[in-house]
């Protein structure tokens, strides 16, 4: 995938990491690929994380 510069982080923006972990929550991580599917699957799975610390009151680089 190419650099994120330009019109495609407005075109195609990151998700929150908040949004990210209540999504794979409730719907797991294939309905998370599959709505943010111009993300790579490695930067869902660290922003799902951060988001699931943050949720729980933890640093974003926490262990579970």
């Amino acid at each position: 995938m190419p650099a994120r510069d330009g019109w495609q982080t407005h075109v195609f923006p990151l998700p929150k990491a908040i949004a990210v972990a209540k999504l794979v929550t409730s719907h797991g991580i294939d309905a998370a690929a599959e709505r943010w599917h111009h993300v790579e699957p490695r930067t869902l799975y660290k922003r799902g994380r951060a988001g699931s610390c943050w949720s729980a009151g933890r640093k974003p680089d926490c262990k579970r």
